[in-house]
């Protein structure tokens, strides 16, 4: 096809409206014409060819009308033309030409007689992003002439104004376009035609030769596709070096989506050493040109803490952002617009300083049917945040996301399982409340759940070895309470089957959540020492004393009657001589402030009196005595028998009775157990 047949005159009725050629094998003119005139049409070999219609010979590659984009392509299924597409950049002083069909010599629409129009052009110092001008003597209806330089294409007129300058669209754009036509799988779909081709397979070595023309022709899209080919090993082998330096070009000289890649890549460490500082400068690059996924990123980055200090106010401002991009670019129904609502409703949640839950609700129904917002939007309902609190509605919720595998689930399976556990909305049902609890498997809270079931017997038969199964996996997650229900599970376990290794299990728990900072778990750890005791291991009763004695200085009132306990075990052994150190020990509790102690210090010297140490039977109702004024009914018991029965001291009735009546007047039940305690000593004399 030689150059006279590569140029088309572009027809609306019988009127030339524009131009149109044929560069290798591709059919070109600009997108406006087909905009201003919908029913334009060319003739080809004699055959009327509109071109918003599909026709076998044109297949559509590109149709897209923008300020900076103005460009109808089609692929031409016919000889290979003269002209050649071409990334020459246009010089001053170059000789250049513009080809158009002459109108003065095309007698009707239908006829194949076209006369060449060759118009000088002197290229002017004015230029633009993506387009350049001339000085030229053509009408306004040869839109869409080819720009030549020799054989070679290097630009497209899309414009003229009254003072004879013509304005060129730049050949990256059309060069990109070509490099997409190869690179796409299937073609866009024409909005104004029914025109839909597909590729059979794409091409990914022809598509990068014509990426690198259009890059080289300094158009950004081109660079960023670069990037990505190398990327993702298109056409190319895989080089991630090279992908970040196409990447690097692009957002240097201000691509977006280039800013954004990127970005992520610092972000992810994709390939790229981590850097959070390098991410947010790419992404807030982008956001500066409103790229919505970038505001979204730079808002996960403020909720997370990654770049930024952690801070839901900034997130609130970057979502906000971001949802405003997508709207204005009209889009609604993206996965990330829906994760911007859920993560601004999150924000609005959390965020201590500036809290709108009537708003987070808000969001959360904007979020559309991802699993993550459907849930928080339960847990609004369920705990009226920002709206009427609503057990139905958020039970419909939970049941809506739950499910055994993801984290959102899981959780919403938990709360279904708790409406059944609970009776609430639903009727009481403990095994249902069980087959929902096993749903949630990797969910702490109903791991626990389940444990109680299997301890309280709800739902499932009771066993304290199943219960324990649930409660350590909860535990081992970081459930604390779990991990407080392990210990105490292990250790009444290892009493009841005297199995020391249960015990010592329990004591492991108990030490880890005491690294943590629950100092109310020395006396646990005592008792579980004590435990060891009581089964066989006495010289554990030592260890429970030191950690009943660490309990005690944390003010715990019942680590004294624990030690009281450990050293009566220890005393009742042989070893006589603990009773002074007991004794010691129990003057510092009264210093403390544990009156109790006072009848302690009266137990020990009663016992060492019963060891043969008659003499400490004084001692021993002294202290009582002591115990007794501060209204110890224990110790006044004591003080009734001795009394009565001259246990180690004269007999005296009358004294007994008098500690009788003194506690009479204080203690309404006191005068139950004082004379129940005679009565024993009483049989116990006969």
């Amino acid at each position: 096809m030689d150059i006279n047949q590569c140029i088309f005159p572009i027809y609306n009725g019988t009127t030339i409206v524009g131009q149109g050629f044929v560069a290798d094998v591709f059919f070109i003119t600009v997108a406006h014409i087909l905009k201003d005139y919908p029913s334009c049409y060319i003739n080809l070999n004699g055959e009327k060819i509109e071109l918003f219609k599909e026709a076998s010979i044109l297949e559509l590659v590109n149709y897209q009308y923008a300020q900076k984009e103005d460009i109808v392509m089609y692929k031409f299924e016919g000889t290979s033309s003269q002209l050649h597409l071409s990334e020459h950049i246009p010089q001053k002083n170059e000789r250049l030409e513009v080809y158009c069909t002459d109108e003065t010599k095309q007698s009707s629409p239908l006829n194949d007689l076209r006369g060449l129009l060759i118009e000088p052009a002197y290229l002017l110092e004015k230029d633009e992003c993506n387009s350049f001008y001339c000085e030229c003597n053509l009408p306004e209806n040869c839109c869409g002439s080819p720009l030549i330089n020799g054989n070679d294409v290097v630009g497209i007129m899309i414009g003229r104004n009254d003072k004879g300058i013509c304005s060129f669209l730049k050949m990256g754009s059309v060069l990109y376009e070509v490099g997409n036509y190869y690179y796409n799988n299937v073609n866009d779909l024409l909005e104004h035609s029914n025109v839909f081709h597909a590729i059979p397979t794409p091409d990914y070595k022809t598509a990068i030769k014509w990426y690198l023309k259009a890059a080289s022709n300094n158009y950004l899209e081109a660079f960023y596709k670069i990037g990505c080919c190398y990327e993702r090993e298109e056409g190319v082998d895989k080089n991630m070096a090279e992908a970040i330096n196409w990447y690097t070009r692009a957002a240097t000289l201000g691509h977006a989506q280039s800013q954004y890649e990127l970005g992520k890549h610092y972000l992810e460490g994709n390939n790229v050493l981590q850097d959070y500082e390098k991410a947010t400068y790419w992404l807030r690059l982008a956001a500066e040109n409103k790229h919505a996924l970038s505001l979204y990123e730079l808002g996960l980055c403020s909720y997370n803490g990654l770049g930024f200090t952690k801070s839901y106010g900034n997130a609130t401002e970057w979502f906000r952002l971001a949802i405003t991009s997508w709207k204005e670019n009209t889009v609604s129904d993206s996965r990330e617009l829906h994760y911007a609502y859920y993560y601004l409703g999150r924000c609005y949640l959390e965020n201590k300083n500036s809290r709108f839950p009537q708003y987070a609700s808000l969001c959360f129904q904007e979020a559309g049917d991802i699993e993550e917002a459907l849930y928080y939007l339960g847990l609004c309902y369920y705990n009226g945040w920002g709206i009427p609190k609503n057990d139905k509605k958020a039970f419909e919720l939970f049941k809506k996301v739950s499910g055994p595998f993801g984290q959102m689930p899981q959780k919403a399976s938990y709360f279904v399982a708790m409406y059944y556990y609970n009776g609430i909305v639903v009727e009481k049902n403990y095994k249902e409340s069980v087959k929902w609890l096993k749903k949630a498997y990797d969910f702490d809270e109903a791991l626990f759940q389940l444990g109680l079931c299997y301890y309280l017997g709800h739902g499932v038969e009771k066993g304290y070895d199943e219960a324990l199964k649930y409660f350590k996996k909860a535990a081992n997650i970081g459930h604390v309470a779990a991990q407080k229900k392990v210990g105490e599970l292990s250790r009444k376990l290892g009493e009841g089957y005297k199995d020391r290794s249960r015990i010592e299990e329990a004591i492991k728990w108990n030490k880890k959540l005491l690294e943590q900072g629950n100092t109310d778990l020395l006396w646990e750890i005592g008792y579980c020492y004590e435990t060891m005791g009581n089964i066989g291991y006495e010289e554990k009763y030592e260890d429970a004393i030191e950690w009943y004695k660490q309990a005690l200085t944390q003010g715990d009132a019942d680590a004294l009657l624990s030690l009281k306990s450990c050293y009566e075990a220890i005393i009742n052994m042989g070893h006589t001589e603990r009773c002074e150190e007991a004794i010691n020990l129990y003057k510092q509790a009264w210093d403390q402030g544990f009156a109790e102690a006072l009848r302690y210090i009266g137990n020990c010297y009663e016992i060492m009196f019963k060891m043969g140490n008659k003499e400490k039977m004084n001692d021993a109702v002294f202290w009582y005595k002591k115990a007794a004024a501060f209204n110890d009914s224990e110790a006044c018991v004591s003080l009734v028998k001795i009394y009565k029965h001259g246990i180690g001291v004269p007999k005296n009735v009358e004294e007994s009775e008098r500690w009788i009546d003194f506690y009479n007047k204080n203690n309404s039940h006191f005068k139950f157990r004082a004379e129940l305690a005679c009565k024993d000593m009483q049989r116990l004399q006969d």
